[in-house]
């Protein structure tokens, strides 16, 4: 089995800088292009069987322009939303370190106790992000899919997958529309690519001055 991950575009709140769990808007002018060269670029690795989405409405939107050069419709599936931030939600980074002293720093040590106040568990969330990839999964033992979701959630799953432990380390790493590509060898997972951004490179000609949240 092939699966290819697609973080969603860039929303109103990654260009607000603030901390989107469930809630923020849709996606940004330039994040609505970047969902369009990935549509082109995902159109010469396919044919996929089928396309799976967070129903969030910055994933739900990558997906369906996705989708529509694709010829597919997105399924979606509520478990791969991003984490419940809770009261985290809109706040930028210093406003939330203000507002809960430590919380953020906590978060960073990926602190499996940590509870996002009104929100998720950070243990019970990396068990819903490995639950939910086996399940969309597991329809498909021979095929290729793809799904699109968040920075979170795409990093807590590969991180179990590859460190053994659950981490959202990689999130720091992953930028809006990138790709991650795993094959699925029996017991063997081989990592294509991770993170692959050179469809929306000319986009980003100061790429010193882009980062994740751009």
């Amino acid at each position: 089995m092939i699966l290819t991950l697609v973080r969603h575009g860039q929303s109103e709140g990654n260009a607000r800088r603030v901390i989107r769990g469930w809630g923020g808007g849709p996606l940004t002018p330039l994040g609505r292009n970047e969902a369009v060269l990935t549509a082109h670029r995902l159109a010469t690795w396919g044919p996929f069987d089928a396309l799976y989405s967070s129903p969030l409405v910055r994933a739900h939107e990558t997906a369906t322009i996705i989708g529509n050069r694709l010829g597919l419709r997105p399924l979606l599936h509520d478990d791969l939303r991003e984490l419940n931030v809770g009261q985290l939600n809109g706040l930028g980074r210093e406003q939330a370190e203000a507002t809960f002293p430590g919380l953020i720093e906590q978060w960073r040590r990926d602190d499996p106790t940590l509870v996002m106040p009104h929100g998720e568990v950070i243990a019970d969330f990396h068990r819903r992000a490995l639950d939910a990839f086996r399940r969309v999964c597991a329809p498909h033992p021979r095929g290729h899919i793809m799904v699109v979701s968040h920075v979170c959630l795409i990093s807590a799953y590969l991180t179990q997958l590859f460190e053994d432990r659950p981490s959202i380390r990689m999130a720091w790493e992953m930028w809006n529309c990138s790709i991650t590509r795993l094959e699925f060898l029996g017991g063997e997972i081989r990592l294509h690519c991770f993170n692959r951004h050179a469809h929306l490179d000319h986009l980003f000609p100061d790429m010193a001055s882009t980062g994740v949240n751009r």
